[in-house]
């Protein structure tokens, strides 16, 4: 059963500095051999309405969202995970944390389980780019 509260904005604040740390280390990354892109924080997370399970697997749970600003190429989503996927994989030991991927995004997990942090993609695609972020 589920023991959860929604944390305090300085509780959770050394965790999203932590994590916006790791975004910036990746957006340098990412920006000198693909793309810039926009991130910020999402869903609960962009209210200050951050969870906390003190009986589930993981801490605290954060969302952002990221979104390709590139409008003279186009990318399949796949290739955009993929991207993230390596870069995060580059500054993952460093920054303590694992790495999950799915076909939806990209799950972060510190060591020692204090937070998740869920990487969601905003895909902008039309029929003419057949499935390509453009």
């Amino acid at each position: 059963m589920s023991d959860f509260y929604y944390a305090t904005k300085r509780e959770t604040e050394p965790f999203k500095e932590k994590i916006w740390d790791i975004i910036a280390n990746v957006y340098d990354y990412v920006s000198r051999k693909y793309f810039d892109f926009d991130y910020g924080f999402s869903g609960a997370t962009s209210e200050n309405m951050v969870s906390f399970d003190n009986n589930g697997d993981y801490g605290f749970e954060f969302d952002i969202d990221i979104e390709v600003d590139d409008p003279d190429k186009e990318y399949m989503p796949s290739d955009i995970i993929g991207i993230f996927h390596d870069a995060l994989s580059r500054c993952s030991r460093r920054f303590g944390f694992n790495i999950f991927g799915s076909s939806e995004g990209i799950k972060l997990i510190s060591f020692g389980r204090k937070f998740v942090c869920h990487l969601y993609f905003v895909f902008n695609c039309s029929r003419k780019s057949k499935g390509r972020q453009q």
